[in-house]
């Protein structure tokens, strides 16, 4: 409106003021120094609701929702630049909130620097914007799940689907799907799902359909017509039948206790239809009145839409299997009827009369059919006949079993055979169907299989020796190179020029060979207590310990190879003075996890040790904050040798963490790591938890 002008003059001044006046929207002239309003025109009375004295005697910032702070910050930029514009929110006379977009920017009149503002009111169009965006995505949502719900052929698994999709963006305590038969005129509940967990369905009695204008499932399946409950308690007084459910059990309404807090006041009752039929019935119900407005039923009927075609198509499935399942029954039945089968077949009775044989029980055991008939299957049993009792008795109605047993054959000698034995329809009856397989040329190849096994095995692990033994060569040979040739160097220097050293070099000299001879040891003690692990040498010799004193001890110890930058903190979560364990496994194990994680954090930072209890486990933790380990190769971490491969210029021989796992391993304990590169590791060490006893 203003654009930066000047008014100079009295016409000019007079002309400005008719242009303020009449303006559409609420105009302001604002003092910029203290935000006071100098002017209002008639527009931003009647869009405030405040009388025109009263305005020009507020502050601009009276009328924002934020910091009088934050506004004046405002109000200085608008003077500082040209037309600045900016969306929030005001508020009425009446206590209302509207969106604004406040347009303002400096004006000078009579030589006076003032501000102007003009405010449009933008909330409808924010509200439709919003409206827009939310239906959007509604229809992003129902894409989405209909391509999810058409991807199974499992109602549960449809059921649950629909449950997330739902309980993702809207209220949901309760989430029920029942199925109508219009034959019985009976709704039973199919799928249940109360505050995120599943229940059992069927513990929900099936309900009838209830009169008309009664009930609120039964109105959804005779109107076809979606409910949006906000007052659910007031429909639902209107059923004949009723129930309501806890996590604990299912009871009829009236018996739901009168101070119970947590019952359904609103609910989305969404049919389920089917080429126009109403087939069940999707209930969204939540504790709070009011909680569901059109659009969320409009979501839930869209989606009730393509759960009632993804669960036509699941029952079409399992029928369809139940069929196929039918067709392979009669073609067993029939294979049955002739006598082709390599393997011995046995008709049985309840009581374990033979029925009927094939040829192989002539072929392979040697026994005539004629002579079989009539006689008891234990006579095939060598040894006592209890056994081939319990055999049948564990033979249940419609069960199926399998096993392995030893048959006598015709002649006295033994057959090693594999069993199935089911039960199947017989005449007006039911038998039991036996298949008997002989397995001993399975049992020589087993033998020689096993053999072979064995012989590779043998021959694998003489491989894995000689890559070892070769890898400790070329380990131990470069590892050892290094501090022998820092320490053959200084001594050099020492021996030719110390005459020409002051004092600090010398000493600077003599502590790098201590240091490399240190490192030297440690790397010979570190090959020795891998020897010995694998020799399976590590004794365990629990004992009683103080494990705060210990733990501390342990990081002074690690102290000492830190730099100013690491810092090295100690928790737990109670004061452990007496536990059980063995002290110097347990040193291995900790001074090896702290080392290595003040070695690996080069640029510093946190090296925390926490222990607490967790179940029957007593759990270290060591975390670090350093250069972690590359996702690919944690699983080759505890390997003998093995280094990751971001570890740079970083000492260190691959041996201390296969040394830890084989110290948690003697304590019946278990270690895991969590890293990934750049993000810092941590161990987990889950120790058996045993406290020493007095006495």
């Amino acid at each position: 409106m203003y654009d930066e002008t000047t008014v100079t003059a009295p016409e000019d001044a007079a002309h400005a003021r008719q242009r303020f006046e009449e303006h559409t929207a609420p105009n302001f002239i604002i003092n910029p120094a203290n935000g006071n309003i100098i002017m209002a025109n008639p527009a931003a009375e009647t869009f405030y609701g405040y009388p025109r004295d009263t305005l020009t005697n507020m502050n601009f910032a009276d009328l924002y929702q934020l910091p009088k702070e934050q506004v004046m910050e405002q109000l200085a930029w608008s003077q500082e630049k040209y037309h600045l514009r900016f969306t929030v929110s005001h508020r009425l006379a009446s206590g209302e909130t509207r969106l604004v977009e406040v347009h303002s920017g400096p004006v000078t009149i009579m030589g006076v620097s003032l501000l102007y503002a003009i405010v449009y009111d933008v909330t409808e169009k924010a509200q439709a914007e919003a409206a827009l965006q939310k239906r959007t995505e509604q229809l992003r949502l129902v894409y989405e799940a209909g391509q999810h719900l058409s991807q199974s052929l499992d109602l549960d698994t449809i059921y649950d689907t629909l449950y997330r999709l739902v309980a993702g963006i809207m209220d949901c305590d309760s989430l029920i799907v029942s199925r109508y038969n219009s034959a019985d005129e009976l709704i039973r509940c199919r799928y249940v799902r109360h505050e995120g967990q599943p229940l059992d369905a069927s513990a929900l009695p099936p309900i009838p359909l209830e009169p008309a204008g009664r009930g609120t499932q039964s109105l959804a399946i005779r109107t076809g017509q979606s409910l949006r409950l906000n007052d659910y308690q007031a429909h639902l007084r209107t059923a004949v039948t009723s129930y309501g459910f806890n996590a604990e059990a299912v009871m009829k309404t009236e018996d739901i206790p009168p101070e119970e807090e947590d019952i359904t006041r609103s609910g989305l009752i969404v049919p389920l239809k089917l080429d126009g039929q109403v087939v069940g019935v999707v209930q969204v119900l939540s504790y709070r009145l009011n909680a569901y407005s059109e659009d969320d039923l409009w979501l839930v009927e869209a989606l009730a839409a393509q759960v009632a075609i993804a669960g036509n198509n699941a029952a079409l499935y399992r029928l369809s299997q139940e069929e196929l399942a039918e067709r392979r029954q009669a073609e067993e039945q029939f294979r049955v009827i002739f006598d082709g089968s390599p393997d011995v077949i046995l008709i049985l009775s309840g009581l374990g009369i033979i029925q009927n044989t094939n040829r192989a029980a002539r072929d392979i055991l040697g026994y005539e059919s004629g002579a079989l008939i009539g006689q008891h299957y234990s006579r095939f049993w060598p040894g006592e006949r209890s056994l081939a009792h319990q055999w049948l008795q564990g033979l249940k109605d419609d069960s199926r079993m399998i096993g392995s047993t030893e048959i006598l054959r015709a002649d006295g000698t033994i057959c090693p055979m594999d069993w199935t034995a089911t039960w199947i329809p017989w005449g007006t009856d039911r038998a039991i169907l036996a298949t008997l397989h002989d397995v001993t040329e399975r049992r020589l190849l087993e033998a020689e299989r096993l053999k072979a096994e064995r012989l590779h095995l043998k021959m694998q692990q003489e491989r894995q020796m000689v890559e070892m033994r070769e890898k400790f060569i070329s380990v131990v040979s470069h590892e050892f190179r290094t501090p022998l040739a820092v320490i053959r160097s200084s001594s050099d220097l020492l021996e030719r020029y110390r005459t020409r050293m002051t004092a600090d070099q010398q000493i600077t000299h003599l502590h790098e060979i201590q240091k490399q001879v240190q490192r030297l040891a440690q790397m010979t003690d570190d090959i020795l207590k891998t020897s010995s692990a694998g020799a399976g040498k590590f004794g365990f010799e629990p004992a009683p310990l103080d494990l705060m004193a210990f733990c501390q001890m342990v990081l002074e110890q690690a102290q000492g190879t830190a730099q100013p930058s690491h810092h090295l903190i100690f928790t737990s979560d109670r004061d452990y003075r007496n536990i059980v364990l063995d002290e110097k496994l347990l040193s291995h194990i900790l001074m090896n996890l702290v080392s290595n994680a003040i070695k690996y954090s080069p640029a510093g930072g946190q090296i925390r040790l926490h222990v607490f209890q967790e179940g029957r486990d007593l759990v270290f933790q060591v975390g670090d904050q350093g250069i972690g380990i590359p996702e690919s190769e944690l699983a080759k971490l505890f390997d003998p040798f093995h280094r990751g491969t971001n570890v740079g210029e970083i000492e260190g021989t691959g041996l201390g963490l296969m040394i830890v796992q084989e110290c948690v391993s003697r304590h019946g304990g278990t270690i895991t790591v969590q890293s990934g590169e750049g993000q810092g590791t941590t161990f987990t060490v889950r120790l058996p938890y045993v406290a020493a006893t007095t006495g």
